[in-house]
């Protein structure tokens, strides 16, 4: 499908990425914006924004560039097998 959902996970990963993106250049511009703001509560309004999508692309991008792990239920049942 054309909207990566079942290409692959490597063109999900790259929308990913390029959604990680997105949210740093979003917060940059947030941030450069709030420099120019007069107003202290319009300026840390803008900052709140800006932290707003830093966040959530730290936050992605973590997840995004873990490496697959094994869920406790997946562990448990590997240690538990007897030879």
């Amino acid at each position: 499908m054309k909207d990566g959902t079942r290409s692959g996970s490597g063109v999900v990963c790259a929308g990913l990425l390029a959604l990680i993106e997105s949210w740093k250049h979003r917060a940059r511009m947030k941030f450069e914006d709030a420099k120019h703001e007069k107003d202290i509560v319009g300026r840390r309004h803008i900052e709140h924004g800006a932290m707003c999508y830093f966040n959530a692309a730290m936050e992605l991008e973590a997840l995004v560039s873990k490496p697959p792990h094994v869920s406790s239920n997946q562990a448990i049942e590997k240690t538990s097998k007897k030879p």
